[in-house]
């Protein structure tokens, strides 16, 4: 990860630099303040998929603090990122003061968009379709 720390925890990002990897631990998420962030999954593999476009105002990597699992894709800054690096210890504080419901849903709802994404991913690969 290639990160430029500046003070309150800002930090900055080249166009075309990779700012988490797919299968990287989940350390941090971050809050986008400028530019466009693409998500991608598979990069490493012959069928790379773009999965969505995050810019002002979009959390990436969130998913990885929320169940404890490792990246599921890959972000790469597509323009200069300015962004807001939230810290695994603090973002889990978070999450534990939330109604416990409402923590399963979420955690619910994490499992079945990687499920859904692992499945997007398999029927691509089958089917030999590149976006």
């Amino acid at each position: 990860m290639t990160e430029k720390k500046q003070s309150l925890n800002r930090v900055s990002f080249k166009a075309n630099t990779v700012i988490f990897d797919e299968g990287e631990p989940a350390e941090c998420a971050y809050l986008i303040r400028s530019g466009k962030v693409e998500i991608r999954k598979g990069v490493r593999t012959e069928y790379p998929q773009k999965m969505a476009v995050r810019e002002k105002g979009d959390i990436i990597g969130e998913m990885g603090l929320l169940d404890g699992q490792r990246r599921m894709a890959s972000a790469i800054a597509k323009t200069d990122v300015e962004a807001t690096l939230i810290p695994r210890d603090g973002f889990i504080s978070r999450i534990k003061s939330m109604d416990p419901v409402m923590r399963n849903v979420i955690f619910l709802l994490i499992r079945r968009l990687r499920e859904a994404a692992e499945t997007i991913m398999k029927r691509k690969r089958d089917a030999f379709w590149i976006d």
